[in-house]
């Protein structure tokens, strides 16, 4: 009896960590989609993967974008690319904290100015359910980090 208790639990673990496993790769396929489509100013297809609150925000970029910046983007030879370096998934599993890397964007100015790329940034980014479903839930642009300048 006990081996067979022993059994059970071993694969009750076995499938919860596969759950965990599913679920963070549920939200990397997210968070990758996402980044890519907005680090290379394609706002229209980073909607999806945004929650419904945080539409505006890329209706918001899309609006700041000048003729000078669409003829730049499509005269450039690669795209932007980025790297997840962390994700950290809340307990209650419907928040996740997101660190990623992003390099070779385009990084829109202030209103009325033409952007400029950027060479490397990180970003911290945050992550909800909505509808069950991982979504990246934007209170603003991305910002990148701020570095320290002591």
């Amino acid at each position: 009896m006990k081996i067979n208790l022993s059994i059970i639990a071993v694969c009750l673990t076995l499938f919860a960590s596969c759950g965990n496993n599913q679920n963070e790769s549920k939200l990397e396929a997210v968070v990758d989609s996402f980044a890519v489509h907005y680090f290379n100013c394609q706002y229209k297809e980073a909607m999806p993967f945004v929650t419904n609150d945080s539409q505006k925000w890329l209706y918001y970029a899309a609006s700041q974008m000048h003729q000078v910046d669409i003829d730049t983007l499509h005269a450039q030879t690669e795209g932007a690319t980025h790297e997840l370096d962390n994700i950290t998934i809340e307990e209650n599993d419907s928040c996740a904290h997101i660190r990623l890397l992003a390099k070779n964007f385009l990084q829109l100015d202030t209103i009325g100015q033409v952007g400029h790329f950027i060479d490397h940034a990180a970003f911290e980014m945050k992550a909800v359910r909505e509808n069950g479903k991982w979504k990246i839930k934007m209170e603003g642009l991305p910002q990148s980090e701020k570095k320290n300048h002591d």
